[in-house]
C-alpha cells in the first residue's frame, strides 16, 4: 500500500514536470526569439479586451488585461515595424500614437483614451521620436536633407532608418540603402525600401519607359 502511494505521488511529479517542460519552452522560445510588450494603461478595467494592429488595421496579438496591465507575446518575421494599441471600443475608440516594435522585450506605458505612450526597451522607437523632434526644428529645406544624409550615416544599424528613407528622392535613397547593415536590410522597412527602389529602377529603364509608352 505504501509503496502505491510513493509509485502515484512519483508519477504525479513527472506529469507535472513534463507539463511545466512543454509549457515553459515555447513561451521562453517566442520571448527569446520574438517580443513581449509588457504594458500598463491607467484607467483600464480589468478584464478588458486589447489589440496590437498594424498601420493598415490589421490585428496582431489580443489578449485580456489582468487589472490595468497586459501582455502582448508574438514574433515579427520581418523585424521592426510600426504598430498601435487598440483597446476594446466600449472603452475607447482611440490608438495609441505609432510603436515602433522589435523582437525584443518592451514595456509601454499609457492610460485609457489618451494616444501618448512612453516606451522603454525599444532603441529603434527612441530614435524614431528624436529624429521627428529635430527635423521639426528645422525650417530650411537644404538642412534638412543635409541633417537626414547625417543621420542615416550614423544610424546605418536602426531598424527604423529605412523608413525615413521614403523621404529621400530615388539616387539619395539608393545611397543611403546601399551604407545599411545586412540586418538592417532585412528587416520590414529593409525589405520595403528595397521593393520601392527596383520600382523606381525599373520605371527609370528604357525598356520600361518603350512598355509604359506601348500599353497607353
Amino acid at each position: 500500500m505504501h509503496y502505491r502511494f510513493k509509485l502515484t505521488n512519483m508519477k504525479i511529479k513527472i506529469l507535472i514536470f513534463l507539463f511545466f517542460l512543454n509549457y515553459g519552452g515555447p513561451i521562453m522560445a517566442q520571448q527569446k526569439n520574438g517580443f513581449q510588450l509588457i504594458c500598463h494603461f491607467k484607467n483600464l478595467p480589468n478584464s478588458s479586451k486589447v489589440y496590437l494592429c498594424t498601420q493598415e488595421g490589421d490585428t496582431v496579438v489580443k489578449t485580456i488585461s489582468s487589472g490595468d496591465r497586459f501582455v502582448f507575446n508574438g514574433q515579427l518575421r520581418l523585424n521592426g515595424r510600426f504598430h498601435f494599441i487598440k483597446m476594446d471600443t466600449v472603452l475607447s475608440k482611440k490608438s495609441t500614437k505609432a510603436i515602433f516594435i522589435e523582437n525584443q522585450i518592451i514595456h509601454i506605458e499609457g492610460a485609457v483614451g489618451e494616444a501618448d505612450v512612453l516606451v522603454k526597451g525599444s532603441a529603434a522607437h527612441q530614435q524614431y521620436r528624436q529624429f521627428i523632434e529635430d527635423i521639426s526644428k528645422i525650417n530650411d529645406k537644404q538642412r534638412q536633407l543635409d541633417f537626414r544624409k547625417s543621420w542615416f550615416a550614423s544610424h546605418r544599424e536602426s531598424l527604423v532608418a529605412p523608413w525615413f528613407m521614403t523621404l529621400l528622392d530615388r539616387d539619395e535613397m539608393r545611397e543611403a540603402y546601399a551604407e545599411l547593415s545586412s540586418e538592417v536590410k532585412a528587416g520590414y522597412y529593409g525589405a520595403k525600401v528595397k521593393y520601392l527602389l527596383d520600382h523606381l529602377e525599373a520605371k527609370a529603364s528604357p525598356s520600361s519607359d518603350t512598355r509604359l509608352k506601348e500599353g497607353n
